[in-house]
């Protein structure tokens, strides 16, 4: 037949065929997938049950910036494009300034984050926060603890303390509580009930304002916008609310003590300045109420004096400004060459004339507070603080060279201011000794009562600057408990298990006919080697040896027919016909095939002998339900018997007949090369059509290839799932070395029931043969 010729070249790539790869992978292992979806829907199910569902809050705050207007906003948009300034607010750094854990640790502090209350729940314990019916009120834990826990126990109006197994005593509400831990006091929470065990942990507040401080996600809404909006994920969604709304009030009072910083330096130094003027005032008006005393003063002394003194007042007033402005400059001066490693905010605005000063001073205070807030997140080698240290030694460098010419411009200043006093001090010599005495009284008077005044107002301009500070950013929209949680997701989540219960199943499915070294189906063969296929023999599940009867119609019987058609095909010379049946390992059916296969050519007509010479492991007498005769091969190779002696009938059919193998010799394979065995043989094609000799396997022992010079063709049989790939290679190398003529090979124990999706059921699930209804038999496996 066509079909069992060499028809394909071996290693000849096969097209997929899309029909067998959905039975083989996807229905026929249906099973495995319905276990993984089980497992893995069950899993997530499980997972969802317990898991810690995670709440996120969030609340959007707007930047503000000097330029608020529209033509401002834009001006500065522009000049930003084409490069003439850069932004006046750096929205990542005011990001940067929000995630920090200083910011993060006043939070902490204030909502007492480092205290946490928990309740038993029927699984696991849950987190009270604002819920719980006990809160605390202040503690101090001992200085050799960072943290502990504490079971309060109701105990009528009063607390049990526990920890762990050991008892602390029993504690008042609103009481302060003393105990080898710390100090503690607690108080009742009314609207909540308290019938239960409660756990309060006292934590350390620095690895919290670690977490926390990291667990903050802030990003900017919109490209050039200065709206940040802030998230939180909390296991309580009151808590993530109240942390950002905590955190936004905290930075907003952070901005304002931080533009306050200047103005403070200002106030204390003007108050210093104010402490020693307020005793000098003092001083100098007594002397001119005791000269008034001791002396008579002439009438219209005193207006001459208030003319001359005018005069004088208005000089000494721009001296005194001049000398408080140097006095001030030298100490700018000296504040900055001091300033190396701790950097401070210079005072400002009560420098007089000096409005480039004032505005550079300005510059450099913004530069200090950029730098401070850059190191409550980064460390000091980031290149964005190094790009601020180098903006303030160029700010210090200006400002030292500004304060030096300021101070040479004072100076000439004073100068001529002290040479018009020395005029109006020489037309003084000419007036009286007393009114020229109460002159000079009177103007150092006028000096200090003026610098007085002034320094006032330059006070009440920096408390009324510390009062009307405004935050830089605005909350647009707080933070408010989130009612539904983010994560776990369950859609996500159950995604991922039907995704694993399908894909799991169908890697093991994959992994394992990639892993599979044995041969399962004829293209298997095809692609191993070109031999000549014979055909397919059925697995037998009945557990029966002799499976083919004269009027049998089952699928495995029918096999057996269509390979004894392809044998008489293949070879189609006039009989007899000796066929070898081998295999390449015990256990894949060689005697089993060897009997059907023999039975069936006897139901044909054609008068058939099996030879049993598988003389190390004998089968085919236990499989025809046997004894061994008296005389068998063996007998005949040492010389011990005749082979006209030995053809037995098998009682199976008239004209189906076998030679026993006797006693198992010690030297097998020595014995098969006596002469008498080719004798054998003469003698049997004289007497049988057929000839079937069952050899021992030939991938272990040599007898099959000695005994291939007695056949006119060998059968080889496959074991569907048990015979290895190299067993098809191995046959390929002995028909290249013909050690092996007219091979053919016989693919054994194959389940027609699964098919493997290679179509070769032969009528199973069509009700074409009569004996096809399944065996209520234990399945057992052919040997």
């Amino acid at each position: 037949m066509s079909s069992f010729q060499d028809s394909a070249a071996v290693g000849q790539e096969k097209p997929v065929d899309l029909k067998q790869a959905i039975y083989q992978y996807l229905i026929h292992p249906w099973y495995l997938y319905l276990i993984g979806l089980l497992i893995c829907v069950g899993a997530a199910w499980l997972y969802l049950r317990y898991a810690t569902r995670q709440y996120q809050a969030t609340c959007s705050l707007l930047v503000k910036t000097p330029d608020s207007g529209a033509e401002g906003i834009q001006e500065t948009f522009l000049l930003e494009e084409v490069g003439a300034i850069s932004s006046l607010k750096n929205i990542e750094n005011e990001i940067q300034v929000l995630k920090s854990r200083s910011m993060m640790r006043e939070v902490v502090d204030r909502l007492q984050l480092n205290v946490k209350y928990e309740s038993q729940g029927r699984i696991r314990i849950g987190e009270l926060y604002k819920r719980s019916p006990v809160r605390v009120d202040s503690f101090r834990l001992n200085p050799d603890l960072n943290s502990t826990r504490l079971e309060i126990i109701p105990a009528g109006d009063s607390l049990r303390i526990r920890q762990g197994d050991v008892e602390l005593g029993i504690a008042a509400f609103d009481s302060f509580f003393q105990c080898p831990l710390g100090v503690f006091r607690f108080r009742r929470n009314p609207p909540l009930p308290f019938n239960g065990t409660l756990y309060i942990s006292f934590l350390d507040p620095d690895p919290i304002t670690r977490y926390y401080a990291a667990q903050i996600n802030a990003r900017r809404v919109g490209e050039y916008s200065t709206v940040l909006e802030l998230s939180l994920r909390d296991p309580v969604p009151e808590k993530a609310a109240d942390i950002l709304n905590t955190l936004t009030a905290t930075y907003n009072s952070f901005s304002v003590r931080e533009k306050n910083q200047k103005w403070y330096n200002t106030y204390t130094f003007i108050n210093d300045r104010l402490t020693y003027l307020t005793a000098e005032l003092s001083e100098v008006e007594g002397n001119v109420e005791q000269f008034k005393r001791r002396n008579t003063l002439p009438s219209g002394i005193e207006t001459d004096v208030q003319l001359i003194t005018e005069s004088f007042r208005q000089n000494d007033q721009a001296i005194s400004k001049i000398d408080l402005e140097r006095s001030l400059l030298v100490q700018l001066e000296q504040l900055l060459l001091r300033q190396k490693d701790s950097l401070s905010l210079l005072p400002i605005n009560f420098v007089f004339d000096q409005s480039d000063l004032n505005q550079q001073a300005l510059e450099y205070n913004k530069l200090i507070q950029e730098e401070k807030r850059l190191l409550e997140s980064v460390n000091r080698k980031h290149s964005l603080v190094r790009n601020v240290e180098n903006q303030i030694q160029a700010a210090q460098k200006v400002l030292l060279a500004t304060l030096a010419s300021a101070r040479e411009n004072l100076d000439r200043n004073r100068k001529n201011l002290e040479a018009k006093n020395n005029d109006i001090q020489g037309r003084i010599r000419s007036l009286p000794g007393i009114e020229r005495e109460l002159i000079e009284i009177t103007r150092q008077k006028n000096i200090k009562e003026n610098l007085y005044l002034y320094l006032l107002q330059k006070r009440e301009e920096a408390a009324l600057s510390m009062a009307v500070s405004l935050a830089d950013a605005k909350v647009i929209d707080a933070a408010e408990p989130p009612t539904r949680p983010v994560a776990p997701q369950s859609s996500l989540i159950y995604t991922l298990a039907l995704l694993l219960g399908l894909g799991i199943p169908l890697a093991w499915i994959v992994l394992r006919e990639l892993l599979n070294d044995t041969i399962q189906s004829p293209d298997d063969l095809k692609q191993l080697t070109d031999t000549p296929q014979l055909g397919l023999i059925a697995l037998s599940k009945t557990g029966e040896h002799v499976v083919v009867r004269k009027e049998s119609r089952s699928a495995i019987a029918e096999m057996f027919r269509l390979l004894r058609t392809n044998l008489q095909f293949l070879h189609n010379s006039a009989p007899p016909h000796t066929f070898m049946v081998t295999s390449s390992a015990s256990g894949e059916g060689k005697s089993f095939i060897t009997i059907n296969l023999g039975l069936t050519f006897a139901l044909s007509g054609k008068k058939t002998c099996l030879v049993a010479l598988d003389l190390r492991k004998p089968k085919i007498g236990q499989y025809l339900g046997q004894t061994q005769p008296t005389k068998g091969i063996t007998h005949l190779l040492i010389g011990q018997a005749t082979p006209e002696e030995l053809p037995q009938p098998t009682g199976l059919h008239p004209d189906f007949y076998w030679v026993p193998n006797g006693p198992t010799p010690p030297n097998p394979a020595e014995l098969i090369q006596q002469p008498a065995l080719g004798e054998l043989f003469e003698y049997l094609r004289t007497q049988f059509d057929y000839i079937l000799i069952d050899t021992p396997p030939i991938g272990l022992v040599s007898d099959a290839l000695l005994l291939s010079q007695y056949t006119n063709g060998t059968i080889f049989i496959i074991r569907q799932g048990v015979t290895k790939k190299a067993a098809a290679q191995f046959i390929q190398e002995l028909r290249q070395q013909e050690k092996l003529s007219n091979v053919g090979l016989v693919l054994n124990g194959v389940d027609v029931q699964k098919k493997h999706g290679y179509g070769y059921g032969y009528g199973y699930g069509y009700g074409y043969y009569e004996e096809d209804a399944p065996s209520k038999k234990k399945r057992k496996k052919q040997s």
